[in-house]
C-alpha cells in the first residue's frame, strides 16, 4: 500500500501527549504573565493538582467581576495555548489579557497532559495512563476551574462563563449540559473553533484532504483502514492490534479512552441542550474546524432550542488559532490574534455577562 503523505500540522485535532518532545527542551514552569495575576493550583479530578493562572481586572465593582474559564484545545496544551518548544500560539493568554482589559477575570490552567506535569506522567503506567486522560478527567477540572473561579475574591460567583477553544469546546459543552445554564451553573458559553460534528467526521475528512494526492485505490484502502481504526476505537477503547503504522500516531493508547467518547460524541446534539446565550467564534480559513460545514451545524441546533440565544461570528482571514492567514495552506500559529475576534467577543460578552457598575451592582 502506498505510504499516505500525513503532516501532522493539518491533524491538529488528534493527540500529541506523551514521548514526542525531550523533556530537556520544556520550560520548568510556565512562561511568567506580564500583568499581574494570581498563579494558582488547585484539585482537579481524581484530586490531580493543576496549575493555573487567574487573571483580574484592575477595577472590580463591590458584587465582583464577571468570569470566564479558559479551556485550551487538543494535546499536551497548557494554559496559554501553548505546547511547546513546537506549538507557540498564546491564544488564551492574549484572550485573558483583553478580557482583564474589558473588566473580565479569567482562569487558565495547564491540561493534565500539558508538559509541566511530564513527570509524573511518565511514572504512570500505560493503564493508568490511559484513565488519567479520559473524557471524563478532562471535563472534571473544568468544573473543578469552575469552582475555584466561584471562590475566588473579587469574582462574582453569580456569573461565570467558559470559553472553550476547539477541543475545550466539546468540554465546555459537556459540563454546560451537567451544570446547567444559571448564577449556579454557567451563565454564557464561547465556542471558539469548536467543532459541529463528531470527531471521527473530522478526521475523514482531515485525512482524507492528506490523501488526495494518491490514487482512488490507494485513498480507498487508507480510509477503510481509518473507519476500521475508529469503529474499534469506539466499540472496545482499543485500535486494532493490528492496526497499520501508518495510522498509530492517531491512536496512541494513552488517547484511546478519551477518542472513544469523542470519536463518538455529537457537539451539536450537546449545544442544543444548552438553555443559555452561546458565541460561535469561526476562523474563516480554518482548515481543522470548517466554517461552512460545523459552525452551520452548531448554529442550526442552537437555534432550535426553546431558550437561549446564539451567535455565530466567521472571523475573515482567521486560522484556527484566530491568527491572520493569506490563504487555507498556512497554519496560522504566529502573531496576534486578529482583532475581528474581539470585536465579536467583546460586545457579545457585555450583552451576555455585563460588566457591572459600583451603581447597578448595589456598591
Amino acid at each position: 500500500m502506498t505510504r499516505p503523505p500525513f503532516s501532522i500540522g493539518p491533524v491538529c485535532l488528534t493527540f500529541l501527549l506523551i514521548g514526542i518532545i525531550d523533556p530537556g527542551d520544556l520550560w520548568a514552569d510556565p512562561p511568567a504573565d506580564v500583568r499581574d495575576a494570581r498563579e494558582v493550583t488547585f484539585q482537579g479530578h481524581g484530586d490531580f493538582e493543576l496549575k493555573g493562572t487567574i487573571l483580574l481586572p484592575a477595577e472590580i465593582s463591590p458584587a465582583g467581576a464577571p468570569a470566564l474559564v479558559l479551556l485550551p484545545g487538543s494535546g499536551p496544551t497548557d494554559r496559554n495555548g501553548n505546547q511547546p518548544p513546537i506549538l507557540v500560539t498564546d491564544l488564551l493568554k492574549d484572550v485573558a489579557e483583553r478580557l482583564a482589559d474589558e473588566g473580565y477575570a479569567t482562569l487558565r490552567f495547564d491540561k493534565r497532559a500539558a508538559h509541566v506535569y511530564l513527570a509524573k506522567l511518565m511514572a504512570m503506567g500505560p493503564e493508568e495512563l490511559r484513565d488519567f486522560l479520559g473524557f471524563d478527567a478532562f471535563v472534571g477540572d473544568a468544573r473543578a476551574a469552575v469552582e475555584l473561579l466561584r471562590a475566588t475574591e473579587g469574582v462574582d460567583a453569580r456569573r461565570i462563563g467558559i470559553f472553550g477553544h476547539s477541543e475545550g469546546g466539546l468540554f465546555a459543552l459537556q459540563l454546560a449540559k451537567e451544570l446547567g445554564h444559571g448564577a449556579d451553573g454557567v451563565v454564557a458559553l464561547v465556542l471558539a473553533a469548536t467543532p459541529g460534528r463528531s470527531m471521527a467526521d473530522v478526521l475523514r475528512y482531515q485525512i482524507g484532504r492528506n490523501l488526495r494526492a494518491l490514487e482512488e485505490e490507494d485513498r480507498t484502502r487508507w480510509m477503510n483502514e481509518l473507519d476500521r481504526a475508529m469503529a474499534s476505537v469506539i466499540e472496545t477503547g482499543r485500535a486494532p492490534g493490528d492496526l497499520d503504522r501508518g495510522f498509530a500516531g492517531l491512536f496512541p493508547m494513552n488517547a484511546t479512552k478519551l477518542l472513544q467518547v469523542e470519536l463518538a460524541l455529537d457537539p451539536a446534539a450537546l449545544a442544543g441542550v444548552y438553555a443559555g446565550p452561546v458565541l460561535v467564534l469561526q476562523g474563516e480559513r480554518d482548515v481543522q474546524v470548517l466554517a461552512d460545514v460545523d459552525a452551520p451545524l452548531l448554529e442550526a441546533a442552537l437555534v432550535e432550542r426553546t431558550k437561549g440565544v446564539c451567535r455565530v461570528a466567521v472571523i475573515p482571514a482567521a486560522s484556527h488559532n484566530f491568527k491572520h492567514v493569506e490563504s487555507e495552506e498556512e497554519l496560522g500559529m504566529e502573531g496576534d490574534v486578529v482583532s475581528e475576534t474581539f470585536e465579536a467577543l467583546v460586545p457579545w460578552l457585555r450583552e451576555n455577562l455585563p460588566v457591572l457598575t459600583p451603581v447597578e451592582a448595589g456598591g
